[in-house]
């Protein structure tokens, strides 16, 4: 809230904490002000979220891009860079871009752990009310944010779709391949899964957990937000070749990871019912068993009745 007064501003700005926390301050200065309106503090519209590794060639053009399409977009926005243990001078280019623009972030792992924990950090570091992931090897036009955006009040989630996709042709066949196994298995009608080109409302990010550490990230959050009830609109987005950097997507090594994660996020949603538990069955008698086992013990009410000259009822 900020309200007016002369030459002077007064208000209140909410602060997102780390442990989830909010934290309310009360400022009157001008400049905080200005800061809040361009979206430089505070809890931000819209969070750019883009995992990296080895793209030190790319990150300076892409932060280029994200500033200028986050400030024609209209509000207020941040960018979080995700260096995961690049061996390239990729900490040293983000350092740079974060002093020149509080709006940039960067979260350092000290080695490798993936493309699925690099994200999942880059969404956990991430505030804003609406989340946009991206890859960061230049491949997507960013300014088609906007069309994302477009359908971001009427939906949960709206997932980008190559078209056409720009990758050899060994990467597209696998994708094929990969895609009808997760429509089978998971019921998720997307048709391009694994496009880093997407919007979530803060909400399906709070609600479901992301586990994977490699290729599957993708998968797992769609499938989770299939099975939780979200809803999901695609869109079509525009694909470039890669200009710079290597892409790992088709290694074997990648693949088996996603692989042995698909299983465990099946198992998980789709759990084996167990059997039930078995019924005890006849008594036996066995042929070699003493004879006083097999006699016939009267019970006391067969005794009464034999004593007062009763018939015993058969169906007792």
């Amino acid at each position: 809230m900020i309200r007016e007064c002369g030459n002077s501003a007064r208000g209140t700005a909410t602060f997102r904490g780390v442990a989830g926390g909010d934290l309310d301050v009360e400022f009157e200065n001008e400049d905080v002000v200005e800061l809040l309106r361009s979206g430089y503090v505070g809890i931000p519209r819209l969070s750019l979220v883009f995992p990296a590794f080895n793209e030190a060639e790319n990150l300076p053009t892409l932060l280029e891009s994200a500033i200028k399409i986050g400030d024609s977009l209209g509000v207020g926005f941040e960018i979080v860079i995700v260096d995961d243990g690049s061996l390239d001078h990729s900490a040293e280019v983000l350092h740079v871009w974060s002093r020149r623009d509080p709006r940039v972030t960067s979260v350092h792992h000290l080695q490798n752990l993936g493309y699925g924990a690099a994200l999942r950090a880059g969404l956990r570091q991430a505030r804003g009310e609406l989340v946009f992931f991206s890859d960061a090897d230049l491949q997507f036009d960013l300014r088609e944010i906007a069309l994302l955006l477009k359908h971001a009040e009427d939906v949960d989630i709206v997932a980008g779709y190559r078209a056409p996709r720009r990758d050899p042709w060994l990467r597209r066949v696998i994708a094929k391949v990969w895609g009808g196994l997760v429509r089978a298995l998971f019921d998720v009608p997307v048709r391009d899964i694994d496009c880093a080109f997407k919007i979530f409302r803060r909400e399906v990010l709070d609600a479901i957990p992301i586990e994977s550490v490699g290729a599957f990230v993708n998968t797992e959050i769609l499938a989770r937000a299939r099975a939780a009830g979200f809803q999901i609109k695609q869109v079509p987005v525009t694909h470039h070749p890669r200009q710079s950097g290597t892409q790992s997507g088709a290694h074997p090594r990648v693949i088996l990871r996603a692989l042995i994660e698909l299983f465990q996020l099946y198992t998980h949603l789709h759990p084996r019912s167990q059997p039930p538990p078995p019924q005890p069955g006849p008594k036996m008698v066995h042929a070699d068993a003493p004879a006083s086992s097999s006699r016939f013990t009267p019970s006391p009410c067969s005794t009464l009745a034999s004593r007062r000259g009763h018939k015993l009822d058969p169906s007792h």
